[in-house]
């Protein structure tokens, strides 16, 4: 099968740069067609091919929250072996809090919130334990399921862009949701149309291919195991980036950060140490995760 030249997910435009050592630190390589490539006009990172419609479908199944593999798929990718519910909701709870509790700061007469890709309902616990009013949008049927047993939450399972609701939001939670977006104007086109006139939208991205990660790659060669999460986001935002698609759509961006000194535990004196070399490299703007909050122009 002849692969499409690539097309920039941002800008349309068919200028590009493969990156082999962003395709190299995903171990995409051998395993796949798709590559990692930078836009020559907008500079931002994507992958390319990106999957099917059919195959996200797929991807965000049982499998993706339970790491267990499904014999009967026909995306033949390796499962992460990583239990969402396990290994991750339960940690996230106090990081969680404070982002309530934070977008409550900004906007004190908050009484709604949306959350898209709500997962298995452990974030909008949180938000109706703060009195808000909230609706979950979540496209696993699997997680939606999860939220309705654990909180009796009942999501709506569609993509964001197809979600036929007509009320206001105060506030629009997306943690680790946007990047996963192939078509993001399509995103913020109906988040325009659902959000408050005063009301915020917080997104909370990866920031792949660090410098941190880089020098790391260079130094070990050291890939990560090739699996569904080397290829389930579509774009690799950085700052900048994300900045300006959320500028193109009439959002000024209140606050946004590389580095929260709270959301870097340290143990014994390794991890201190990580923990004050992600801090140094925060100042020439290099991170882990970019936390942003964006409010109308």
């Amino acid at each position: 099968m002849k692969i499409q030249n690539p097309k920039c997910p941002i800008c349309e435009s068919v200028e590009s740069k493969q990156k082999n050592i962003y395709s190299g630190i995903l171990n995409l390589q051998g395993n796949i067609d798709s590559r990692v490539y930078l836009c020559r006009d907008c500079r931002a990172y994507y992958l390319w091919p990106y999957i099917s419609d059919e195959l996200i479908s797929e991807l965000y199944s049982e499998s993706y929250f339970t790491g267990k593999s499904e014999s009967d798929g026909k995306l033949n990718v390796p499962s992460s072996n990583n239990d969402y519910e396990r290994e991750f909701a339960a940690v996230r709870r106090d990081k969680f809090l404070e982002t309530v509790e934070t977008l409550l700061e900004h906007n004190s007469n908050a009484k709604s919130i949306l959350d898209i890709g709500a997962a298995t309902g452990d974030f909008l616990a949180i938000a109706r334990e703060k009195k808000l009013i909230t609706t979950g949008i979540e496209l696993s049927s699997y997680a939606s399921a999860i939220a309705k047993k654990k909180y009796d939450f009942e999501f709506h399972e569609v993509a964001v862009a197809d979600y036929q609701g007509s009320e206001k939001y105060d506030l629009i939670h997306m943690n680790h949701v946007f990047e996963h977006f192939g078509a993001p104007h399509q995103v913020l086109d109906r988040l325009e149309s659902l959000l408050s006139n005063d009301g915020l939208i917080y997104v909370e991205v990866p920031f792949q291919f660090n410098l941190i990660e880089i020098v790391k790659y260079y130094l070990t060669r050291q890939r990560r195991p090739f699996d569904v999460f080397s290829l389930h986001h579509p774009i690799f935002y950085r700052p900048s980036t994300l900045k300006n698609i959320f500028s193109e759509h009439g959002f000024n961006c209140r606050s946004m950060n590389v580095f929260k000194w709270n959301r870097y535990p340290a143990v014994g004196l390794s991890g201190q140490i990580k923990k004050i070399m992600w801090f140094m490299a925060s100042l020439v703007g290099q991170g882990i995760v970019i936390e942003a909050i964006f409010y109308r122009k």
